[in-house]
């Protein structure tokens, strides 16, 4: 890819359906071993064996749905 090493790729929906959310970050994550999932918001790591998905959700933000997940390049 043209991601340099150390260099992010954020994937960010207005949508909450789990295949444009959960299933695409799902899949991405385990098609590209060379990316590894980081905290979108706060600096927590990703817990081992998830994709790091966040979702933001209208009733409890008060704002618009959508999903956002960032990868590192190894």
């Amino acid at each position: 890819g043209s991601l340099k090493p150390g260099g992010r790729l954020i994937y960010a929906v207005c949508t909450l359906t789990r295949s444009e959310t959960a299933a695409v970050v799902d899949a991405y994550t385990k098609d590209h071993p060379e990316m590894e999932p980081v905290p979108v918001f706060g600096a927590a790591p990703v817990p081992a064996g998830t994709s790091g998905l966040q979702v933001i959700w209208p009733h409890q933000h008060r704002s618009n749905g959508m999903a956002v997940a960032v990868w590192r390049r190894r």
